[in-house]
């Protein structure tokens, strides 16, 4: 039953604000978008105003024609609104503001969700000092004018305890429209007790959006719990995110598989699942900033090039991860850029770009020091660079085998260390790669030279998969339930500048 929209308008209403299903609320959308055309085309469509003022996508653009079309909620929600009761459309006004304001208190008496989020905006935001019928309610209960001139001589704790009851009727209201079934209103409703530093209740009302089906709530749920140490539980909140989408709850989940250390151990390992959920939180648009997304991408890259459940190292994913725009601004690609293209592992030849990345990445470690788990990469480049004569024109041996030398000694303090940043309490088994490149050569009088019937150093370790290279072209990729992803392109050395002046900016 419907207390305010037309029945029609409530199903579409329901389906859009009363539950997180993105294909159900997008449904719900169409048929108002449906209705929004059966007006344009001149059809009488009761309530018309109404749909116009709940398109989120065309709010601003479509405000003045809810409020011309006689919408009591558009014309609250003009009040907020930047510029948008112009003096022209408050003269075409079918109702005054105060009127609006009682036409939805009404309706969220009756137990509207919207009405009474609507109601609740009203006494959040302060618009209430604009409204009679909203400030007497503010009003009720307060003492005789006399005691008021009294109490006003006290001007900072009068307005404290005003601002209080105020944001008490706010949280009322918020309460009632969650508890009908608007799931929205759990996030005003959390900021207004986080404003009042009310950390039971904010808890109170995370947990309470969390079982409602909210997102956001369901990161925060599990986040409190993280910090409660009841780790165990906190997954299982991130993990209902993880089936929303939600990047968040993506990052958090992926963190727990990947690192042991997030849970003192209490969660088993599982390589598979955290670059699963790497890579979704990657693409992922919901809550993420750029540097969340570099970071993401970041830890995918360095678990597939570590490999360490002998499966996860598929050097075209890699490749395709370093394309992420995301991580431009990241020191730390250089040693995987300068990899990749080196030995042309999920790209197309490019060695040019190889030496470019190899002289970054050198930079970068004279300027901050060792890069850890990533010094062997760059540095087995720059070996192989100098070992074919691409730097030098001619092949340089001896410059060749001290970058082997100083790779090894990377992959080996990597393979000894107990602190790890897995935090497995264990010493990583990374191949060795640079040891079977130094099987190539011997030293004769000082210099180095290769060993009889040798023409080139070889290794076994991080094979190529067999078809590939998979994702080096200009894709839009999608990842299971996600409809978003990032743009990509063949990687060039173009892209790589342009989009790395591009983010310093």
């Amino acid at each position: 039953m419907s207390f305010y929209f037309t029945d029609q308008i409530q199903q579409s209403f329901n389906k859009i604000f009363h539950q997180c299903n993105k294909d159900i609320a997008w449904e719900g959308k169409a048929e108002l978008d449906a209705l929004v055309k059966l007006d344009e085309e001149g059809q009488k469509v009761p309530g018309i105003g109404d749909v116009y003022a709940m398109d989120d996508t065309k709010a601003y653009s479509y405000l003045h024609t809810a409020i011309r079309k006689g919408s009591a909620i558009a014309i609250l929600q003009a009040m907020r609104t930047s510029g948008a009761l112009t003096p022209t459309i408050e003269k075409e006004m079918p109702m005054t503001k105060d009127q609006a304001f009682q036409r939805v208190y009404e309706g969220a008496q009756k137990g509207c969700s919207y009405c009474a989020y609507a109601i609740a905006n009203v006494f959040q935001w302060g618009d209430y000092r604009l409204l009679p019928s909203a400030r007497k309610i503010v009003n009720e209960g307060e003492p005789s004018g006399v005691v008021h001139f009294f109490k006003s001589l006290f001007v900072q704790v009068d307005q404290r305890r005003l601002a209080n009851k105020v944001t008490a009727i706010a949280q009322q209201w918020l309460h009632k429209s969650a508890a009908a079934g608007l799931v929205i209103a759990y996030r005003n409703l959390r900021l207004t007790y986080a404003e009042q530093n009310n950390k039971a209740m904010e808890e109170q009302v995370i947990f309470e959006g969390a079982a409602a089906g909210l997102p956001l709530m369901m990161y925060l749920a599990g986040d409190i719990c993280k910090s409660r140490g009841e780790h165990e539980r906190a997954l299982e909140y991130f993990e209902r995110g993880v089936t929303m989408n939600n990047g968040m709850c993506l990052r958090e989940a992926a963190e727990y598989y990947a690192k042991p250390c997030e849970s003192n151990k209490r969660i088993p390992q599982d390589i598979q699942k955290a670059l699963k959920y790497y890579d979704r939180a990657a693409i992922s648009p919901d809550y993420l900033d750029f540097n969340d997304h570099a970071y993401v991408t970041m830890q995918a890259i360095i678990l597939r090039t570590l490999n360490i459940d002998g499966q996860s190292q598929d050097w075209s994913r890699i490749a395709h991860l370093l394309q992420q725009p995301a991580i431009y601004t990241l020191d730390a690609i250089w040693p995987y850029l300068a990899y990749v293209f080196t030995f042309k592992k999920g790209n197309t030849p490019a060695i040019r770009t190889a030496i470019e990345c190899v002289n970054q990445a050198s930079k970068c470690f004279d300027r901050y020091g060792s890069y850890d788990y990533a010094d062997h990469l760059w540095q087995l480049a720059a070996g192989y660079c100098y070992e074919i004569g691409a730097i030098t024109k001619e092949p340089d041996l001896d410059q060749a085998v001290t970058f082997y030398e100083h790779a090894r000694e990377s992959i080996n303090r990597l393979n000894t260390r107990n602190d790890n940043w897995l935090g497995t309490g264990k010493p990583l088994v990374i191949p060795d790669e640079a040891s079977e490149r130094l099987e190539a050569f011997e030293l004769v009088d000082g210099h180095y030279q290769y060993k009889e019937g040798i023409t080139q150093s070889s290794t076994t370790c991080n094979p190529m998969p067999p078809a590939w290279p998979q994702n080096s072209v200009d894709v839009l990729e999608i990842f299971e339930d996600s409809t978003t992803g990032w743009r990509t392109n063949r990687y060039d050395w173009n892209f790589i500048q342009r989009e790395w002046v591009y983010h310093l900016r």
